[in-house]
């Protein structure tokens, strides 16, 4: 809880009961959010990564898959595959059902996402999709990846802790590390995030979507809540 609200900020809910990751391929969620996901399972949140695809065009669908368990289990957290088509994800409502599947299923009151201005029309289009899904989740923020652009986070996290567990956990995905600079990218993006904000040595950045104030004892997560 405590760990949350430095996430989130002074006021800002921190009665967050999951917190549900979703990415496209496998290694995504590990490069932009890692060390956030690894500190909130260290504090016993329930962490749900929403990888989108098997990412085939990345390498071998079957390895991937391997590598993308391996890495959950590091950072102490749960996959639920998304069964979409890698290089073929839409906007639309065949994205849009599993995610809200995935939330219904997971009830988050804190959900990540990538930022929408990316060079991959699969990071795109699921990020507006898991927009339209996740019209009740109170707390939205954005994380970035290596091909992000016009990303201004403000808000970040002190990942000193948790940067050897993330550092491991994308390690998992020998695919990428050998065809791509991914770990390079999320070493280097860790100390510069922390340098903006001045915070520690590594720190990871995100931009709100939405954020809910906490006022009373007891959170009020959609309408369903509501009714009891």
């Amino acid at each position: 809880v405590a760990l949350a609200r430095r996430l989130l900020g002074v006021g800002v809910c921190t009665r967050e009961k999951a917190a549900l990751l979703i990415g496209p391929p496998p290694d995504a969620l590990e490069a932009g959010t890692g060390g956030l996901a690894a500190a909130l399972a260290s504090q016993g949140l329930r962490v749900v990564l929403f990888v989108a695809t098997n990412g085939r065009f990345g390498g071998d669908p079957d390895n991937r898959t391997r590598e993308q368990a391996e890495a959950a289990r590091l950072l102490g957290a749960e996959v639920l595959w998304g069964n979409l088509a890698d290089d073929g994800i839409t906007s639309g409502r065949a994205t849009i059902t599993p995610l809200e599947r995935a939330i219904a299923a997971v009830r988050p009151s804190l959900l990540l996402t990538h930022w929408p201005r990316y060079t991959h029309q699969d990071h795109r289009r699921l990020s507006a999709a898991t927009l339209s899904a996740a019209r009740r989740v109170p707390n939205i923020f954005f994380y970035e990846g290596p091909s992000s652009y016009s990303f201004l986070p403000t808000t970040f996290f002190c990942i000193d802790d948790p940067m050897d567990t993330k550092m491991k956990a994308l390690g998992s995905h020998q695919a990428q590390l050998c065809r791509t600079r991914i770990a390079d990218f999320a070493s280097a993006t860790a100390l510069r995030r922390a340098a903006e904000a001045r915070l520690g040595r590594y720190a990871e950045g995100f931009v709100p979507f939405r954020t809910a104030l906490f006022l009373g004892d007891e959170f009020v997560h959609d309408e369903e809540d509501r009714r009891g």
